[in-house]
């Protein structure tokens, strides 16, 4: 039995107790409402922007101070318009814009958009950053995935903060954004995805809400609308008359029938009247852009009625058709008396290369309507392709090693160099890896391959050129515009079922299966083949060739890559 005096210190433990527990619970309130009063305090929207994709409108980009200021308010502008919808107007307006500036400005300066300098955007980023205190244009540099690097970090990071109160994300044409953008999904109402001309299927089906900016970014992409879309809606002509200026109905194929000769248009088609392909001028008007083709613009050279003559080839390629032609059939230059073709009338040709796709999904090949594999689009710095001919001089780079992630052999037992190189030459080897055709040719599926599928050169000899080309003639016929991606090879399949470059080790001779497998003929051939392909190519004058790109660098030639 507890005495009286046993029992009152017990019971003023307790009072103290109960006395702790309610200040503990009235100072954990006093936390939770002070962090819920500096959640409201100070809060934005992120405008996240993949710069090196979404271009903004041509007359903003074309105007490189004042132009990077109107930019920033259109898309501030733009931004609040929406942000009053939702009540959300009091929230302040970040941008930050990641982009490789000197890609970028590479890339514009083709189209006219941007000057020949290296960084000639730096005037437009710098006036766009100077606009607002929460805008950034970001150089992410030119290490290949730098850009996309950034942009998914900043989005996880961000994505959670509840002073965060929108996101409006613009980087809806890659889908390697799925894997950030997914788990935020269920909050539909927080991220804001806007519209890219190229907007991925696959982005549609987390049911975000999409909205676009027409007066801010381009609606089209750069590319823009080649012949070959054109000529999908093809319709007949409606004035049979005149055999000089016109076709019949029955005579107009279709474009699953017959296809537009690309090498008429450039004026350097070498079969002429022979052609199997449709003769059409290339136009800009509007009836072309929509499909529409006049019977004056098509030209059917196999008609029995010479009457007809054909029409005049463009200006800037009159000098080297009547030089090496005659009737559309090139005549072949003798190389070996020291002349070259001239490099100004292939810097003047029109890339057909850039029609390929520059983004390929992994574990994704890209393949044109006949499945014909297409390779990416590559388009390297003549810095980085001049690294890589100094670096090749003595040892070449292992293209295994540094293209596939793996090599059959060991770094001591590979003839080959297996030592670091910047993201820049590997882009470089890569460029020139594409020039040795595959050997499974249109039908391979293998995701590692390094090898070309089809022919990326300006100055090819089945393409108007003086240039050799080591691909099969019938690659050349091939379309370059993507239909789809289809599953291709898993690189871990290919390594079991073996690259082409090694075997199996005899296992009777050596007791027991080695780790590494030895080069064989094989390799040795591919070396000729490389060496004979580098030899042909300065021998026929065109050193300095770069795949996909009208510039030509000679001072780099390829018999050091």
């Amino acid at each position: 039995m507890l005495t009286e005096k046993e029992l009152n210190l017990s019971s003023d433990q307790l009072k103290t107790f109960r006395q702790s527990d309610y200040e503990e619970a009235r100072d954990s309130r006093e936390r939770y409402k002070q962090i819920a009063r500096k959640q409201e305090r100070n809060p934005f929207v992120l405008v996240l922007l993949d710069g090196d994709n979404y271009v903004f409108e041509d007359d903003l980009v074309t105007d490189k101070i004042e132009g990077g200021q109107r930019a920033a308010q259109r898309l501030e502008d733009a931004v609040k318009r929406s942000l009053r919808h939702r009540g959300l107007e009091h929230c302040s307006v970040m941008v930050r814009i990641y982009a490789d500036l000197v890609g970028l400005s590479k890339g514009l300066s083709r189209f006219k958009l941007a000057g020949p300098e290296k960084r000639s955007l730096t005037n437009f980023a710098v006036n766009f950053t100077r606009t607002n205190d929460l805008f950034d244009f970001v150089d992410a540099g030119d290490l290949e995935g730098t850009t996309n690097s950034k942009i998914r970090t900043l989005l996880r990071q961000t994505a959670d903060n509840p002073q965060c109160k929108q996101i409006y994300f613009a980087g809806c044409h890659d889908t390697r954004y799925i894997n950030e953008l997914s788990p935020h999904s269920s909050h539909q109402d927080r991220i804001t995805l806007v519209k890219h001309p190229e907007l991925h299927p696959e982005l549609n089906k987390l049911g975000m809400r999409i909205e676009e900016f027409p007066t801010v970014f381009r609606s089209t992409p750069l590319d823009g609308q080649s012949i070959n879309h054109a000529i999908k809606d093809l319709v007949a002509p409606t004035s049979p008359h005149e055999d000089a200026q016109s076709i019949s109905q029955q005579a107009l194929p279709t474009a699953s029938a017959s296809r537009v000769c690309r090498w008429f248009q450039l004026g350097n088609c070498r079969y002429g009247k022979t052609c199997k392909n449709l003769h059409i001028k290339e136009t800009t008007n509007v009836q072309s852009k929509l499909g529409v083709i006049n019977a004056s613009d098509v030209k059917i050279w196999r008609k029995t009625d010479h009457s007809s003559t054909p029409s005049p080839l463009p200006a800037a390629s009159v000098a080297e058709s009547s030089s090496d032609t005659t009737d559309g059939h090139r005549i072949a230059n003798n190389s070996r008396t020291g002349s070259h073709p001239n490099s100004s009338s292939t810097s003047n040709r029109p890339s057909f290369a850039t029609q390929l796709p520059r983004n390929v999904p992994d574990g994704m090949i890209a393949v044109n309507a006949e499945n014909h594999r297409l390779d990416k689009y590559v388009d390297a710095l003549a810095d980085d392709r001049k690294e890589l001919s100094n670096r090749t001089r003595t040892l070449k780079l292992c293209k295994n090693h540094h293209l596939q992630g793996y090599c059959p052999d060991s770094a001591e037992d590979c003839p080959y160099d297996h030592s670091y190189a910047s993201p820049g030459v590997k882009l470089a080897l890569q460029q020139f890896a594409h020039c040795l055709p595959c050997s499974r040719k249109g039908t391979c599926r293998r995701c590692d391959c390094w090898h070309g599928h089809v022919c990326q050169k300006p100055g090819c000899q089945y393409r108007g050129g003086n240039a050799k080309c080591s691909f099969p003639t019938s690659t050349h016929t091939q379309e370059l515009e993507l239909a789809r991606f289809v599953p291709g090879t898993p690189v871990e399949s290919a390594k079991r079922n073996g690259n082409g470059l090694a075997k199996k080790a005899n296992a009777s001779a050596s007791g027991s299966a080695r780790a590494s497998t030895p080069r064989v003929e094989s390799d040795v051939e591919q070396d000729h083949m490389e060496e004979a392909l580098l030899d042909l190519d300065i021998e026929e004058g065109s050193y300095g060739w770069v795949p996909g790109s009208s510039a030509a660098v000679p001072d780099v030639p390829q018999s050091d890559w």
